[in-house]
C-alpha cells in the first residue's frame, strides 16, 4: 500500500514536524496516531510517492497545531482559573514560540480590525449618543459617571440609553458589513 510506504519512509520527517510544534514531547506518538488516523479516514487514494507525501505532512502539520491550540486554551484556563497569582505571571511572561506569536499576531490584527470598523460605525452615530458611548467607555475611571452627568445637567437614565441605543446602532453597523460575530443567522424552515 502506497500510504503505509510513505508514512514509513518518512516517519522522521513527520515526527519533527511535530516536535518543533509541540513543547509536549511526550505527545508526539499521539498526534502521529490521530494524523494517520485522519488520512484513514478520509479514504483518498494517491496516485504517486509525492502526493502521499504532501497530503500527510499537511495533515500531521494541521493536526499538531489542532493539538497546540486546544493545549494552549486548556493551559490559560488552568492557569488564570487555578493556580496563584505568581505562577500565572511567570507562565505568561515566558517567551512564546513561533506559532505563539503568529498566533498572536493573527489576534492582534482582527482585534485592530475591529476596533477601526467600531471606530468608523461612532462617527456615524448622532452626536449625543457618541457623547454618551465616550462618557462610559472612553472615561477615566477617577471620575464617576455619576458625578459627571450632575456637573453636565443630563440625567444618568437618559445617559445610558443613548448609550444603549448607540450600542445597538453599532452592532446593527457590523451586522450589516459582515463582521464576524455580529452576523445574525436566519432560522431556516426545516420541513
Amino acid at each position: 500500500m502506497l500510504l503505509a510506504e510513505v508514512w514509513e519512509e518518512k516517519q522522521y520527517a513527520f515526527r519533527a514536524i511535530v516536535r518543533a510544534i509541540l513543547l509536549d514531547q511526550s505527545s508526539v506518538d499521539d498526534v502521529l496516531q490521530e494524523a494517520f488516523a485522519r488520512v484513514l479516514q478520509s479514504r483518498k487514494e494517491f496516485s504517486d510517492h509525492r502526493e502521499a507525501f504532501h497530503y500527510l505532512r499537511k495533515t500531521v502539520l494541521s493536526t499538531t497545531i489542532d493539538l497546540y491550540r486546544r493545549s494552549r486554551r486548556y493551559n490559560s484556563r488552568v492557569v488564570t482559573s487555578h493556580s496563584p497569582p505568581e505562577f500565572s505571571s511567570q507562565i505568561l511572561r515566558e517567551e512564546p514560540d513561533p506559532l505563539g506569536l503568529m498566533i498572536l499576531q493573527e489576534q492582534d490584527e482582527k482585534h485592530c480590525n475591529l476596533v477601526k470598523q467600531v471606530r468608523s460605525a461612532l462617527v456615524r452615530l448622532p452626536p449625543s449618543q457618541q457623547e454618551a458611548i465616550e462618557l462610559f467607555f472612553g472615561r477615566s475611571k477617577q471620575r464617576r459617571l455619576k458625578d459627571i452627568c450632575r456637573e453636565s445637567g443630563i440625567p444618568y437614565s437618559t445617559l445610558r440609553s443613548r448609550m444603549i441605543r448607540g450600542v445597538d446602532k453599532i452592532r446593527q453597523v457590523l451586522r450589516e458589513e459582515g463582521r464576524a460575530g455580529f452576523i445574525e443567522y436566519e432560522k431556516v424552515d426545516r420541513r
